[in-house]
């Protein structure tokens, strides 16, 4: 027979227990919070950055071109010559080999797709082309001085096709070199007078 003392203190563990599993009881059987719902898509979300095209590579920085005081001596210039270019890539050869004796202008025949191969092998120095150059030949490095709008002439009077001096960019001392003279006063009257003798 237990004691009174043993009995009051065994009945009070016995509510503790009790009320203790009783409020675990109603805090899991209480649903008044709701569950939040998985949002189910069908259609998976793709990252913007997915599917986007890449930004079109910027142009290539100008160069500033100038006729250059003196040439290193031995200075070899590479260029492919287009058979649409012929009269004025000799003039300009013979006008640039005689203010810089101390350099050489080596040409070569080709055609423009030839031409841009072999400056994107870097073979040559400068390919002289009929054509503008695309977009991806842009993108691949290469850009081009148009020859005809350095002069006053008219459109009417200028022979056709157009004509240009591709290189690959950056420019190297051949490249600046030639076309500094090039796009000089002297380089100019060179091309004029080539024009008015092939149109002859």
């Amino acid at each position: 027979m237990f004691s009174s003392n043993n009995y009051w203190i065994r009945l009070g563990i016995l509510m503790i227990v009790l009320s203790t599993f009783g409020g675990a009881y109603w805090w899991f059987r209480d649903d008044s919070s709701p569950i939040p719902e998985i949002q189910h898509s069908d259609k998976p979300e793709i990252p913007e950055s997915i599917g986007r095209l890449p930004p079109p590579p910027p142009p290539a920085p100008a160069i500033s071109l100038s006729l250059p005081n003196s040439v290193p001596a031995g200075m070899v210039i590479a260029i492919s010559r287009d058979r649409n270019n012929e009269e004025i890539d000799r003039a300009l050869a013979g006008g640039f080999s005689a203010q810089f004796s101390k350099a050489k202008v080596q040409m070569t025949d080709g055609n423009a797709a030839a031409g841009l191969e072999k400056l994107l092998d870097k073979t040559i120095d400068i390919a002289a082309i009929s054509r503008p150059l695309s977009a991806e030949e842009i993108a691949a490095g290469l850009t081009m001085i148009p020859l005809f709008q350095m002069l006053p002439s008219s459109e009417e009077s200028l022979p056709s096709p157009p004509r240009y001096y591709a290189y690959l960019y950056p420019p190297n001392l051949q490249v600046q070199a030639f076309l500094g003279y090039v796009t000089s006063a002297e380089g100019k009257a060179a091309i004029a007078t080539a024009i008015e003798t092939a149109t002859k």
